[in-house]
């Protein structure tokens, strides 16, 4: 019943958000001419240009499926770059701060978050949470700043963990697998231990115990 509750309040919050962008005088996105600015210690953002003048406002992408709205200041992407399906559903947002990325989320069709992810500030990933349609946490992914290792915790629809460990990020005939490395744990429906697993760095696994 919370569920449903809360689903309704988000799909609710869609309709409003859309209403609101959709009655701000808007420009189209594909008129703003784009460049790259390079910023210190952080890295590359794209500047947008309308008239000759850096764009602050609103910019609206159409497509046949989906509508973009763009939120900049000064040139730069800043707040949310949001889209919505043509039913007014929020779909995608894309969380800015003065050009750099912030945030990624993505709903299910039944207007439940299905996704988000974190970025530092040199918008490189730092963390990542995936949601079943019924609310639960399905996935938890910490990154490290330093390597391509991650910690992984996965649930169950219930709620229960069901397998925990690192994984790493490994060229393999030119294309990137993702690969388990060092100890894994598994648990059962209860949430309790049932087997260890040990991966070797280049994510070939080396020994596997029952407890």
């Amino acid at each position: 019943m919370k569920f449903i509750l809360i689903t309704a309040i988000s799909f609710l919050l869609s309709i409003q958000l859309y209403s609101q962008a959709s009655n701000m005088d808007t420009v189209q996105f594909d008129k703003l001419i784009e460049s790259e600015k390079e910023i210190r210690n952080i890295g590359t953002i794209n500047i947008y240009h309308y008239n000759g003048e850096l764009f602050t406002g609103v910019a609206l992408e159409k497509r046949l499926t989906n509508n973009t709205f763009y939120q900049l200041k000064k040139g730069r992407k800043h707040g949310g770059t949001i889209t919505y399906s043509k039913t007014k559903r929020k779909k995608l947002e894309w969380e800015y701060h003065k050009g750099m990325l912030h945030a990624r989320r993505e709903w299910h069709m039944d207007g439940s978050l299905k996704m988000e992810v974190l970025f530092n500030r040199k918008s490189r990933v730092k963390k990542e949470t995936y949601w079943y349609r019924n609310g639960q946490v399905k996935e938890r992914l910490l990154h490290s700043n330093h390597s391509e290792n991650r910690k992984v915790k996965r649930y169950s629809k219930k709620g229960k963990t069901t397998e925990k460990g690192r994984e790493t990020s490994l060229e393999s005939r030119k294309k990137v697998e993702t690969k388990k490395v060092g100890k894994w744990l598994y648990f059962d429906r209860n949430g309790k231990r049932k087997k260890i697993e040990i991966y070797n760095q280049e994510g070939r696994l080396i020994s596997s115990e029952k407890i």
